[in-house]
């Protein structure tokens, strides 16, 4: 909880989005998903520098562009990210996976890197507005009670995925906690690279495509 005791500045904000993505830029590029980037894995250095740890539940894959795993060294929907982080690809096809566990000919759905770069987004999100973008979602939370009958049908998730993007949510309605801050405490290029992080499709994330994890300045300049 250090950045809602010590909120960061919006410049060390970004600094700090940066150092995660050149450690996502460094796995992604020897086939690595992470598949559990937050906070609580992000560890600050004495030289202020931020290290992405636990890689407990990462994946190793010969081809990053597609994959279907969702085990983990725990197990069960745990295995992957912490809800509150979980992209929405990754949300249906725990969902499905739950819903279709007993069926031979169910499809499985594929997710990709684009996973970890969504968690980026929602960290950076935290990281300038001291909330996290959707908070105790019942779709968030898909898989981790099997027997759960919350189908919460208005789900921040759903609502989120209707409107795409980030910036189209915010505009949606001004019923968020959070839209204040956004829209006027947030700095116009921060709130262009979150709504290019945060955006429903995974193919039309800032980064998704792209060898490396380019597009945030190093995080020494």
């Amino acid at each position: 909880h250090y950045v809602y005791d010590n909120p960061p500045s919006e410049a060390t904000a970004r600094f700090y989005a940066a150092c995660i993505a050149s450690a996502l830029a460094a796995a992604h590029a020897k086939g690595i998903v992470h598949r559990d980037v937050k906070l609580d894995n992000c560890l600050i250095g004495e030289d202020g520098y931020v290290k992405l740890g636990d890689f407990g539940c990462a994946r190793i894959f010969d081809d990053c562009s597609a994959m279907q795993d969702f085990g983990g060294s725990r197990g069960g929907a745990n295995s992957y990210c912490a809800s509150s982080y979980r992209a929405p690809e990754l949300c249906r096809a725990i969902l499905q996976k739950t819903q279709n566990e007993k069926r031979k000919d169910a499809v499985k759905m594929s997710y990709n890197r684009a996973v970890d770069l969504w968690s980026l987004g929602v960290i950076l999100f935290e990281l300038l507005i001291q909330r996290n973008l959707l908070t105790d979602d019942a779709v968030c939370r898909a898989g981790e009670d099997p027997d759960s009958d919350d189908k919460d049908s208005t789900s921040e998730m759903e609502r989120f995925l209707q409107h795409g993007s980030l910036q189209a949510y915010a505009e949606a309605s001004d019923h968020h906690r959070w839209q204040h801050r956004y829209a006027f405490d947030t700095s116009s290029e921060s709130r262009s690279l979150l709504n290019s992080l945060l955006r429903a499709e995974p193919a039309e994330r800032l980064g998704s495509v792209q060898a490396s994890l380019d597009f945030l300045p190093p995080a020494g300049s």
